[in-house]
């Protein structure tokens, strides 16, 4: 503990390896407004397992985008359906043999080796598998 905050210790080496990993990487973010020519507004919600939900203000944009089918994201597809009604993203086909996750949002991209990923899981229960 640190004050009121738990904390926990990171190997330095391999913290400086994670910076050193990092010098050819880059951020994105993706833009999806100039791709598609609709009238209405949109939003997105992500669903975890790699699916989000599209929610469109009309049918005729839904329409519009639906038409498509896919859409081609270098390096990647963004393969489109109609919601289903019930659809939950855990029951869908998915190969993984994780048992539990724990999502740990804001870590900087030079502590993600996988030492300080162990050191992190260790901090926070029992470790069954780092994938």
């Amino acid at each position: 503990m640190k004050g009121d905050e738990n904390s926990i210790t990171i190997p330095k080496e391999e913290y400086r390896d994670g910076l050193a990993s990092c010098q050819q990487n880059f951020m994105s973010q993706l833009k999806l407004e100039g791709t598609w020519k609709i009238n209405g507004s949109w939003s997105i919600v992500p669903l975890g397992r790699g699916y989000f939900e599209f929610s469109f203000s009309n049918d005729e944009d839904l329409k519009t985008i639906l038409a498509a089918s896919t859409r081609q994201l270098n390096p990647g597809i963004l393969g489109m359906f109609l919601w289903p009604p019930d659809f939950n993203p855990l029951r869908q086909n998915y190969h993984s043999h994780v048992q539990v996750w724990v999502r740990i949002l804001g870590l900087s991209l030079q502590i993600l080796g996988s030492r300080i990923l162990i050191a992190i899981a260790n901090g926070i229960g029992t470790l069954l598998e780092l994938c």
